[in-house]
């Protein structure tokens, strides 16, 4: 599966009619009461953000797959951290999540992050199965999933 990075406003408005459907979708089954527009507009901002946000996209015929990764690195740290702000995936499609993962962790080495988070809420028991069953690597702590990298 191939990962579209996001990196300027014009690349989100160039892709923006061919996920647009797909994120009203996500909206809709998160429960959202977001606009197109604001969210959008979010896109934008998140995209201006340069090498502190890392947002990438799969795009596969129906629904996108994406992952919005942000620098959360405290003052004084030594090395960069990043979390997981927001992710979706279509039910059932683990290459599209193994491929946005492998995408991040590769652009994560060459900017020298040293590990990612991945929380969750109470309520995604599925997104905690998944991420506790080992396959992608995390270490498990409650809600929270970190990889070293």
């Amino acid at each position: 599966m191939n990962v579209i990075r996001l990196t300027t406003s014009e690349e989100v408005v160039k892709y923006w009619e061919l996920f647009r459907e797909g994120l009203s979708v996500i909206r809709a089954y998160e429960g959202e009461s977001s606009t197109e527009q604001s969210y959008l507009k979010l896109l934008l901002e998140l995209v201006s953000h340069g090498n502190d946000t890392w947002f990438g996209v799969v795009i596969s015929g129906g629904p996108i797959s994406y992952a919005v990764v942000t620098n959360s690195t405290p003052p004084f740290a030594t090395s960069k951290t990043f979390v997981v702000s927001s992710f979706y995936h279509v039910p059932g499609q683990h290459d599209a999540t193994f491929a946005l993962m492998h995408a991040f962790e590769q652009w994560a080495k060459e900017n020298d992050v040293k590990s990612y988070v991945v929380t969750t809420r109470r309520q995604s028991g599925p997104a905690l199965h998944c991420f506790s069953s080992g396959r992608y690597g995390f270490k498990k702590s409650y809600r929270a999933f970190e990889k070293q990298l």
